[in-house]
């Protein structure tokens, strides 16, 4: 009696897997038909992670990944041509994913795939980030000698800083990825009350890191203690509507 539950229970779980990659690759067909390439290769790559022996997954795989390379490719160069490097940077993401995606995919994939698509090797990898790291480096000079508000402020940091991530070597990133940092530190002012616990104090000063650095790996807020009497002259300095603006 035991086996018969055991055999019906894994019975259960092949079939979720199962069903599971179908649906996948079944959302990865919709978005073929709409001429979304990319994100259908994105879709069917989940697909044949879960099951490398999943047949129609590899098979639509094998189809549409030459095509979302053209399609990113294709963005790249139209970006190119109008110089809007922060959307060509963008672009660059997505090639860079999809060939993440199949050099990293699993053995048994690449071994029915090698005849018929080329496995990116890692020094195309590099190269690539090379070349995407002043895509960023441009895209963020874009923002220079500009007055920015805060939000582009905390934008032309972010493309100096992938672009750091991608290739730090390249040009002077990482010495305008820090002139950006400090021109985008926000200073917040929090007054607690006495009979708040410390603990309490910590974590809400988390919190408040965490949600304005949006999970980079660098917050853009610094905590400022004030006494009573600084507070409310920097409340009322610079207040508008009860909102901190500077």
């Amino acid at each position: 009696m035991k086996k018969n539950i055991l055999i019906l229970f894994l019975s259960f779980i092949l079939i979720g897997c199962t069903n599971t990659e179908e649906k996948i690759n079944n959302k990865a067909i919709i978005e073929i038909n709409r001429g979304n390439y990319i994100k259908a290769s994105y879709l069917l790559n989940d697909a044949i992670k879960i099951n490398p022996n999943f047949l129609d997954g590899m098979t639509n795989y094998r189809n549409i990944y030459p095509k979302a390379l053209d399609q990113a490719i294709i963005k790249i160069n139209e970006y190119q041509r109008i110089l809007d490097f922060k959307s060509k940077a963008y672009a660059y993401e997505d090639l860079l994913k999809l060939k993440n995606n199949y050099y990293f995919a699993d053995d048994i994939v690449h071994q029915k795939l090698g005849m018929s698509l080329e496995i990116p090797t890692i020094e195309t990898i590099y190269k690539l980030k090379n070349i995407m790291a002043e895509t960023y480096y441009k895209a963020g000079n874009e923002l220079e000698n500009r007055k920015l508000n805060r939000m582009e402020k905390r934008e032309k940091y972010f493309l100096y800083e992938r672009g750091v991530e991608l290739s730090p070597k390249y040009s002077d990133i990482v010495d305008r990825r820090e002139k950006a940092y400090k021109e985008a530190l926000v200073k917040t002012m929090i007054k607690f009350s006495e009979n708040i616990p410390n603990l309490h104090k910590k974590n809400l000063k988390s919190l408040i890191e965490g949600n304005i650095a949006k999970n980079k790996k660098r917050t853009l807020i610094r905590i400022v203690p004030l006494d009573d009497i600084k507070f409310t002259n920097a409340w009322n300095n610079y207040k508008r509507n009860n909102t901190i603006i500077n």
